[in-house]
């Protein structure tokens, strides 16, 4: 097989999968399964919110009590 003939395979092989992909998310299970990828795509996005939201929350007390220390540590030298 050449070269060009090894694209062209890739590219019928690749519209045929897109194709059975777009009439299997047509039919109600394709769809359900669809809806479910959609709500833990939703979820999973959510906790990394969350999760971020808490990290941000730790590391500025982290740098606040650092900076604290640091203003301890000017006075002990004065």
């Amino acid at each position: 097989m050449t070269k060009n003939e090894k694209i062209i395979a890739g590219i019928i092989i690749g519209a045929a999968a897109g194709i059975g992909a777009a009439i299997f998310f047509e039919t109600k299970k394709g769809k359900k399964i669809l809806e479910d990828l959609k709500q833990l795509a939703s979820e999973t996005f959510d906790d990394a919110l969350k999760k971020l939201a808490r990290f941000e929350t730790k590391f500025d007390e982290t740098m606040s009590a650092d900076d604290d220390e640091d203003i301890d540590d000017d006075v002990m030298l004065s």
